[in-house]
């Protein structure tokens, strides 16, 4: 069986228990510890796991999906893919915002049942009518991998509710089909280069498109080993995720452009003089601004330890599009244009891309409008039939209206800003972007990635984490380094600097900052200003 031929992961899973049983299709590791999963033990988990969700779903229903990453996680999802219940994969609700989130998803997806660890399962509030009707199903309980050798899918049109993140808008749940997963995957492989010889290693969180699509799915698809490493191991200590790629000789592995900054920040050569990152053959940044000076202070900080600039793998797309819109082709040096952004490769013919002009008429070449995106990776909408806003093309039928701005150039993606996020000042607009790449450059004190810019009654406004310092002749040196820099590069006057401690700017559960929000806190007064 082709990947072509695949129309489901159960028809993945299945080739590859039959043509390569022993194979390792996972390496899952916590602290340092190494557990290997082989194709023939992972379909027989996933066979027992599905026997038991039949017990408590039918086709169609809803099940969250919210084990702790590592293989409990991987066989609940897709034994709920193989079954036909629709899987809503869902961070376990480790704080009150996500309950709240979980509490809002559950609302909108109305499960019928949960799969958690036991931990997870006792912070679901047992008054809460929401959850109180939830049958609740021990991960522990379900993976033991004994199960039936019967292999025998539901045919079932919808795969999974693939909840947004939230960092422009109330998080929403993607409908994504079997066909849009395959057809994406398909996609990535052909792009990166993907074959049954690369590595795959991913610590993205395995409950959103990046982490889920690309990190835990497409090495079952392409029949290569992946390794999976819980998101603390990263955040806890970045250069694990570096010294993984050595140890495992990794070929494909990338994350939001902060990871790769943050390695940057914390590499130490007299530390890590073992770090061989040679094998790594693609290095894909994306999710959220991909910025010059981070390829570039990366590849410089790593060319000694094997890093090429020619794996940097820019790239864009989103939950709407199951995952994957440009990227590629491998190996090519990243190319940034005279405004500074960063491309993120080429289109495919396999996913159709436009840039729309405000009336939805395709602009001529290197003019900036809104990116559509058609093609069969692209959802139909959301649950439980709200349509996705689209546009029709002349001749080309329907296309997902992404609400990001961008350009075509050359067949290269550039993506310039969100249409909602775009600042307007006295009647020229900007992008925040440009405005808190230059704020964080200003000073020592502001801490990359956590800068957030919007306009309030056509005033500029700058929140700002700093680092902790209690001398108050540094914060007011920091202010009016930014007032300063964002007047001299770009020509602005910035009304208000707010500097705010480290992680009080909302973010997303993927780390994406949400400046919509950060505006409405900071109108509500609700930001408590360092130093006052």
């Amino acid at each position: 069986m082709r990947k072509g031929s695949f129309s489901s992961f159960s028809d993945v899973l299945a080739h590859w228990a039959d043509v390569a049983p022993a194979q390792t299709a996972y390496h899952f590791v916590q602290n340092d510890v190494v557990t290997p999963m082989d194709y023939s033990t992972l379909a027989r988990a996933v066979a027992g796991t599905a026997e038991e969700l039949r017990r408590h779903a039918r086709p169609g229903d809803r099940v969250l999906v919210m084990p702790a990453p590592g293989s409990r996680f991987v066989t609940a999802f897709l034994a709920a893919l193989h079954c036909g219940v629709v899987a809503v994969p869902a961070y376990p609700p480790s704080t009150p915002k996500h309950l709240a989130r979980l509490r809002a998803m559950t609302i909108d997806a109305a499960p019928v049942a949960v799969v958690a660890e036991a931990g997870a399962l006792a912070l679901l509030p047992a008054d809460d009518p929401v959850f109180d009707g939830l049958t609740r199903i021990e991960a522990a309980d379900l993976v033991d991998g004994r199960g039936s050798d019967a292999w025998a899918p539901a045919d079932a049109e919808l795969a999974f509710l693939q909840y947004t993140s939230g960092s422009t808008s109330a998080p929403k749940g993607v409908m994504v089909t079997h066909r849009n997963l395959v057809h994406n995957e398909a996609l990535i492989a052909a792009q990166m280069g993907i074959t049954p010889e690369s590595t795959i290693l991913s610590w993205l969180p395995p409950y959103h498109d990046m982490g889920l699509v690309g990190g835990v799915l497409q090495p079952l698809f392409s029949g290569c080993p992946g390794v999976l490493t819980p998101t603390m191991e990263f955040l806890q200590q970045p250069m694990r995720w570096l010294r993984l790629i050595s140890r495992f000789r990794a070929t494909v592995s990338g994350g939001p452009d902060f990871a790769f900054e943050l390695c940057a920040r914390r590499y130490r050569p007299d530390r890590d003089d073992d770090l061989d990152l040679s094998s790594w053959q693609v290095a894909f940044t994306g999710s959220e601004p991909i910025r010059p000076s981070t390829l570039e202070t990366f590849g410089d900080r790593f060319a000694d330890r094997g890093f090429r600039r020619a794996a940097w793998f820019p790239c864009y797309g989103l939950a709407e599009t199951t995952l994957f819109v440009s990227g590629g082709p491998v190996p090519a040096e990243p190319v940034v244009d005279e405004d500074g952004h960063v491309g993120c490769g080429a289109v495919s013919d396999a996913l159709p891309v436009r840039v729309v002009g405000e009336d939805g008429v395709p602009v001529p070449d290197g003019t900036v409008g809104e990116i559509v995106v058609g093609g069969e990776s692209t959802s139909p909408g959301y649950w439980p039939d709200r349509p996705a806003d689209t546009v029709a093309l002349p001749g080309e039928g329907a296309f997902l209206r992404t609400g990001d701005l961008g350009v075509l150039r050359d067949g290269e993606l550039y993506v310039t800003g969100r249409l909602k996020d775009v600042l307007i000042i006295r009647g020229r607009n900007h992008y925040p972007q440009d405005v808190e790449s230059c704020a964080e450059r200003s000073h020592d004190l502001v801490r990359p990635h956590g800068v957030i810019a919007f306009a309030e009654q056509d005033r500029l406004v700058v929140v700002a984490e700093v680092f902790h310092r209690r001398d108050p002749d540094a914060l007011a040196a920091a202010k009016a380094a930014i007032r300063a820099a964002v007047a001299q590069e770009l020509g602005l006057h910035v009304h208000t600097v707010t500097p705010v401690r480290a992680m009080t700017l909302p973010r997303t559960a993927n780390g994406k900052l949400q400046r919509r929000e950060c505006r409405r806190r900071f109108l509500a007064g609700e930001f408590v200003e360092v130093g006052t």
